[in-house]
């Protein structure tokens, strides 16, 4: 309850008092870490966790916690030595194993990535965000795409939410599918209104079609999002020089 109306000290106070004995012990851990974090005392957050990992056998979400805050503090390393350590302990343990590939994908080790999503769907063949994950990663290096097909579709079966739905858009463009693409990502660009990279694809689409101004709608919503992003601005110059 104190959790919930933001008084914090008196949550924290709460939780510090749950022994290590307890059973209720790991979720008191991963509170006080909640906490640390709403009070913006991250170090702390990290240090209560790194203590835990030092004795008995702490659940598997506690790795998968401490392995977010160490890549939210750009440690990747640590993030994947504590993945490790948690899939030691839990080795069929399809969260962990989904971190480590998210990890893997964050520091640039692609390949290894989708070999770690393919371990996890041989535990778990029925994992959306695995299935989608190395469907994009096909359709973005243009390679194998009645396999990316294959995902992408076993994806949105099993949860047509919309980023899985600018995964499967995006495989129909890598596959020639034009009009298959513009249907369902204009789709999902209605329900993620806030993605740079499906407007982006959105005017990949309607420029490969010859839909000059709306291709250039659709860069200039993505660029809006990502104002950073150099490669987009190119496209809308060039793009303003066939208008």
């Amino acid at each position: 309850a104190y959790e919930r109306d933001s008084k914090w000290e008196l949550a924290l106070e709460a939780f510090l008092g749950i022994e290590s004995g307890s059973s209720f012990y790991d979720d008191a851990i991963s509170h006080i870490g909640y906490i640390y974090l709403e009070t913006d005392r991250v170090e702390e957050a990290i240090s209560i966790l790194e203590r835990r990992m030092t004795s008995g056998r702490p659940r598997p979400q506690l790795f998968n916690y401490l392995a977010s805050l160490y890549m939210a503090q750009g440690q990747g390393d640590l993030a994947l030595s504590t993945v490790g350590n948690g899939l030691e302990l839990y080795p069929e343990n399809t969260d962990l194993l989904y971190q480590k590939a998210l990890i893997l994908e964050r520091v640039g080790r692609h390949q290894e990535a989708a070999q770690e999503m393919k371990t996890l769907l041989s535990f778990d063949d029925k994992h959306a965000e695995a299935l989608n994950f190395l469907a994009y990663d096909l359709a973005v290096k243009n390679r194998n795409l009645d396999e990316a097909l294959h995902y992408a579709e076993r994806a949105i079966a099993l949860n047509p939410a919309p980023h899985i739905m600018d995964t499967l858009g995006w495989v129909y463009y890598r596959m020639g599918r034009l009009i298959e693409a513009l249907k369902i990502i204009e789709e999902a660009s209605r329900e993620l209104s806030e993605d740079a990279v499906i407007f982006e694809h959105l005017g990949e689409i309607h420029l490969s079609l010859g839909n000059l101004e709306q291709a250039r709608t659709a860069f200039e919503r993505a660029l809006q999002l990502a104002p950073d992003n150099d490669k987009l601005r190119e496209k809308l110059e060039t793009l303003a020089d066939s208008l």
